[in-house]
């Protein structure tokens, strides 16, 4: 009985530590993000100024009372080039790996540090150029359903929240139990990669 109190003493102080580092805990419950951060996952932000490649909590601008997550690809003062080879920053192409298909998706990794779910890695036949201007430009890991900067256009840093700092959830092919910053790669052995059109 007295190791039951201790246990719960214990995760109450960790709990208070953590409120008091500014790390806040919030469960997903949306696929915007998968297969990085899938409905259920649990991750941990903290409200910092965010880095190319982080998640960000951020403030849906069709719907300023929600919250959500996405993926910052272009800082401000960059461009983002979404064509039919793929994602370039400034013009230099991101690299892309073909890590495993699904009944309707593909996965990619995304500059060997995260995934994201496509139907078709094209995206479309139409090269959109976006420029961040003063800005940030996210995108959903699942590039086929959820609205992010190429219908939102830049986001302002006061718009955005905090940065993930850790995701915990259930283990699959490409993902521990926890991925610090959502990203989880490089992957070994090394995938294929897909070929060019």
């Amino acid at each position: 009985m007295q190791s039951h109190w201790i246990k719960r003493t214990l995760v109450a102080l960790t709990l208070l530590a953590v409120a008091a580092w500014g790390i806040r805990p919030l469960r997903v419950d949306s696929d915007g993000m998968a297969p990085s951060i899938t409905p259920g996952d649990w991750v941990l932000w903290l409200p910092l100024e965010p880095r190319q490649g982080d998640v960000v909590l951020v403030k849906d601008p069709s719907d300023p009372g929600h919250w959500v997550l996405r993926r910052v690809i272009a800082v401000p003062g960059q461009s983002l080039t979404l064509s039919k080879p793929g994602v370039a920053v400034d013009g230099q192409p991101w690299r892309w790996r073909e890590m495993g298909r699904g009944p309707e998706w593909v996965a990619y990794s995304e500059q060997d540090s995260w995934l994201v779910q496509t139907a078709d890695r094209r995206f479309n036949e139409v090269t959109v150029t976006l420029d961040a201007g003063p800005g940030w430009l996210l995108l959903a890991d699942h590039r086929d359903g959820p609205v992010d900067s190429r219908q939102w256009g830049p986001i302002s840093s006061q718009d955005i929240k905090g940065r993930v700092w850790l995701r915990m959830g259930a283990a699959d092919a490409w993902r521990g139990t926890l991925s610090w910053r959502a990203q989880d790669g490089p992957w070994l052995p090394p995938s294929k990669v897909p070929a060019q059109d």
